[in-house]
């Protein structure tokens, strides 16, 4: 059966490969005697199929052997979406500003229409020809006591150099640490005469304490100490380029801020401080005074507001000021008639008139005034006693000094009356 099959076979190939034969010519049968001799015996032949070793052969209904799987990777971790939104970046809060567009022009009732405030240095910070060597120094800030609170300017007139003269400043703070600059002596014939002025202004953060200066140079040395002792009560500071602190009220205490145009009344806002008592704020308003008032605080000293900036260097002028801006109209008492930064005079009550350290009868006496007598009133009202109290400064035996005294009462009458 093998060797026919495989005798069809060639068959069927030579046939294949033979030409095509015409349909006139058209071959006639071949018989098996024709064949080849080769294939004669090939296809005569018993086939014996191959022998393989039977470890070899693979029974087609066996499965072959599973492939070794490789080795799964594992996969990344799939990055897992938090919850947490992204921090989203803290709004600055934008600084609130004493400006014509905030403040109000309606004057409030309880607040005078017209103040009066210390005035400018005037001539007597220079040196003129009759303050020869040997160098020396003159404190020329008011109240010119030689004690002050910190943030305070001061300014020391320097005198008796030669004419281009450079002199050397030293400044021993109280805490060891030193401050050091120089100034060229002004020649005669302009501003001052062999001489400076020299400002300093320690700032909160400094220590309170005596603060030391010294001035040298080729003609000699000079100095002298000044006290810096920390602030107390409220108060309105000018740090320059339009920037204000309010220091040391009450917490979350509401203050009212007024502006005057040298002396008249112009605008006034009202600003509320944070928990420390403290805020930091802006004005556009330049060359005008300012006072603020806490409703639980009190008054601020009266300061001016300057263009410029406040360093050692350069310290534009804050001259403080204890007249109220505030009506006080003092129950149980006589109607007031003196007038801040004016004169009074002595005119009735008792002769002398008392003068207390405090604005009220508690106070220590250091002083008196007799009948007729004039001093300038620097300060107040304060009621205390159903009476109205006045600042004055007053000489004695020590010099130039500061106390209170009565305006008057119901039952003597007034004891101080306005100065003509």
């Amino acid at each position: 059966m093998h060797a026919k099959a495989i005798y069809l076979f060639i068959l069927l190939l030579l046939c294949a490969c033979a030409p095509a034969a015409t349909p006139t010519e058209r071959p006639a049968a071949t018989s098996s005697t024709d064949l080849p001799s080769a294939i004669l015996e090939r296809a005569t032949s018993t086939w014996t199929p191959a022998i393989f070793p039977p470890d070899t052969l693979t029974p087609s209904n066996t499965a072959r052997p599973a492939a070794t799987p490789k080795p799964s990777r594992t996969p990344r971790p799939t990055a897992t979406a938090t919850e947490t939104e992204p921090p989203t970046a803290t709004p600055t809060p934008t600084p609130l500003v004493l400006s014509p567009e905030e403040a109000s022009s309606v004057r409030p009732e309880d607040v005078l229409e017209e103040i009066l405030v210390a005035g400018g240095a005037g001539g007597y910070g220079r040196c003129w020809q009759d303050d020869p060597p040997p160098p020396h120094v003159e404190l020329v800030s008011y109240p010119g006591t030689g004690d002050y609170e910190l943030l305070t300017p001061v300014e020391i007139k320097s005198c008796g150099w030669q004419a281009g003269e450079q002199v050397s400043i030293r400044v021993l703070y109280p805490d060891g640490r030193e401050l050091l600059d120089d100034k060229t002596s002004i020649a005669a014939g302009e501003e001052s005469y062999g001489g400076f002025n020299f400002t300093f202004m320690p700032t909160l953060d400094d220590p309170p304490g005596d603060y030391a200066f010294f001035f040298s140079g080729s003609s000699g040395e000079s100095g002298m100490s000044i006290h810096f002792s920390g602030p107390e009560g409220a108060h309105l500071y000018w740090l320059g380029d339009g920037r204000l602190m309010l220091h040391a009220f009450a917490p979350n205490e509401a203050v009212r801020l007024f502006v005057y145009d040298w002396a008249d009344f112009l605008a006034w806002q009202e600003v509320q401080v944070g928990a420390d008592g403290r805020l930091d704020m802006f004005t556009t308003y330049t060359d005008k005074r300012l006072a603020a008032v806490g409703d639980q605080s009190g008054e601020s000293e009266v300061i001016n507001l300057n263009q410029g900036s406040v360093n050692h260097s350069e310290v534009k002028e804050r001259w403080p000021s204890e007249c109220s801006i505030i009506l006080h109209p003092c129950r149980n008492t006589l109607a007031q008639r003196l007038v801040c930064r004016r004169y009074t005079s002595v005119c009735g009550g008792s002769d002398p008139a008392i003068i207390y350290s405090k604005p009220n009868l508690s106070g220590v006496p250091i002083g008196s005034l007799a009948m007729g007598e004039s001093v300038y009133v620097t300060g107040g009202p304060v009621c205390n006693n159903h009476m109205s109290w006045w600042k004055i400064e007053f000489r004695s035996d020590e010099g130039w000094m500061t106390g209170w005294v009565s305006e008057g009462s119901r039952a003597d009458g007034y004891f101080l009356c306005p100065s003509e």
